[in-house]
């Protein structure tokens, strides 16, 4: 059994359950690791993301495009919508909305907790921030929906303090303020 089907198994016991046993099993792990390198920047994983706007054209009265599609969400993704660059050892979460509606679906039901009660133990808030974070890269934006919390307060009271005390890793160490910041398990 590889790490993450041990961690996967060991915390599926606790008080979320058959939520997280499902989320658990949705869950493709690609993992990627590029050991060796710089630590990307933003800049060098999201620069394509909207390169392809220089395909559009204006014709008449409406726009067209080339064969690449701007709103394509199985480019550069896996099969649950993550985003997906060689330059990170594991898939980001950016955008709900291009997610497979049964793993979005996942996750809102692992964050129900912290949008239906709005005072959380800080250590329960942790241990959910590690499960929404375990496996992949998740943006404050991504997290601010999911959790239903003020992005400012995620990052003020959990994420930095949570970082700083290495359970959770940045995917750009290199620009820990940059708004494109994505945070995953240790």
């Amino acid at each position: 059994m590889n790490s993450w089907n041990r961690f996967a198994a060991s915390h599926c016991q606790s008080t979320i359950g058959t939520n997280k046993t499902r989320c658990f099993q949705i869950l493709d792990q690609n993992v990627f690791t590029k050991s060796g390198m710089e630590p990307p920047s933003p800049e060098d994983v999201f620069a394509n993301a909207l390169s392809a706007a220089h395909n559009l054209t204006h014709s008449g009265s409406d726009l067209t495009h080339s064969e690449l599609n701007l709103t394509d969400s199985h480019q550069g993704r896996d099969g649950n919508g993550r985003f997906i660059h060689e330059l990170l050892d594991k898939p980001f979460i950016d955008d709900l909305e291009v997610l497979n509606a049964e793993f979005r679906a996942c996750l809102e039901d692992l964050t129900a907790p912290s949008r239906e009660h709005r005072r959380l133990d800080t250590e329960v808030m942790k241990e959910l921030l590690m499960d929404l974070c375990n496996g992949h890269y998740l943006s404050v934006s991504v997290m601010e929906i999911l959790l239903g919390r003020k992005a400012q307060s995620i990052r003020q009271n959990y994420l930095k303090p949570m970082v700083d005390a290495k359970q959770l890793k940045l995917a750009f160490p290199n620009k820990p303020n940059s708004p494109k910041q994505g945070y995953t398990l240790s």
